[in-house]
């Protein structure tokens, strides 16, 4: 196979995922306010801080591994030779 395939959903499912995530994390935020917390440090005592945390982190983690790709990534016939 030369041609690179990319693997997408199917049509039309995409929005229904989008739209599961985004009720996942407002369900989640409606529940910190029920949740009774105990920081350690007073940042933490925002409201949502943990949600903002986590989505700053994980853009951090996907912007590192796109720049790691260039390094690690190998040629597609690269153990053929």
């Amino acid at each position: 196979m030369t041609t690179k395939q990319r693997k997408t959903l199917p049509k039309g499912r995409g929005g229904w995922l989008l739209l599961c995530f985004a009720v996942g994390l407002l369900l989640l935020l409606g529940a910190e306010l029920f949740v009774e917390r105990h920081p350690a440090f007073h940042w933490t005592e925002m409201y949502g801080f943990s949600a903002g945390f986590g989505l700053v982190s994980a853009g951090v983690f996907l912007g590192l591994a796109k720049a790691l790709r260039g390094f690690v990534q190998r040629d597609e016939d690269y153990y053929d030779n």
